[in-house]
């Protein structure tokens, strides 16, 4: 298996959440798969991840509002972040997928800055955290099961930086909504050291899917 710095980087057209867009997701590890194989996911683990992979069990495609209400939230999300960031080019990448060797990347908007030509990405999360403990994780940081996501899409595309905007959502005492917004600015260059663990733990894991090889398992944080 050749290095992953060694590999093309691909754009494949293919829509977003398409019977293509899942089948290829199961050929591959995308930016939702890198907390899991590194022990970092709340919902699945490695082992769970591999059974998907391998074909043993089948992936959850069970969604609910929350989920809902998040992915219908990215596109004016992205809208939004284009007007307020004129001196980035904001583009649509909803029917492309990124692919380098196993890793594939499903981004929610590509970034260019107009002065200087660089290129980055742009994830949005949209979270209604419900505890003291889930707001501090957003505090000057982001949660450790978000980060890997944001390092394998560096990773795959290759590209300078990477900018992760978050709408917040919570309750006032008489049931108000009340929203609040942040942005995570991750420069290439100062997270490379990252990008290398991550690298080096997904191809272990794909190592193992493609040798039928259980992993050790890495259990989900609580």
């Amino acid at each position: 298996m050749k290095p992953l710095n060694e590999l093309p980087v691909e754009e494949l057209h293919i829509v977003y959440k398409s019977p293509e867009w899942y089948a290829l997701r199961r050929q591959g590890i995308g930016g939702s798969d890198a907390a899991a194989i590194l022990g970092l996911s709340p919902w699945k683990s490695n082992l769970e991840l591999w059974q998907e992979k391998v074909g043993e069990i089948e992936p959850s495609t069970e969604t609910n509002d929350l989920m809902l209400l998040g992915t219908e939230a990215e596109e004016p999300i992205v809208h939004l972040f284009a007007l307020e960031h004129p001196q980035y080019e904001v583009i649509d990448f909803k029917e492309s997928v990124f692919k380098r060797g196993f890793q594939i990347a499903s981004i929610d908007a590509g970034l260019v800055e107009k002065e200087t030509g660089r290129k980055g990405g742009l994830e949005i999360k949209y979270t209604t955290p419900m505890s003291r403990r889930a707001w501090d994780e957003w505090d000057g940081k982001v949660p450790e099961h978000y980060y890997p996501q944001v390092i394998h899409y560096l990773s795959t595309t290759g590209w300078d930086f990477w900018i992760l905007r978050v709408r917040f959502r919570s309750f006032g005492a008489e049931g108000e909504i009340i929203t609040s917004e942040k942005e995570y600015f991750f420069e290439r260059e100062k997270v490379k050291d990252d990008i290398q663990v991550v690298e080096e733990y997904e191809t272990t894991f794909w190592k193992s899917i493609e040798e039928r090889k259980r992993p050790g398992v890495k259990l989900p944080l609580v």
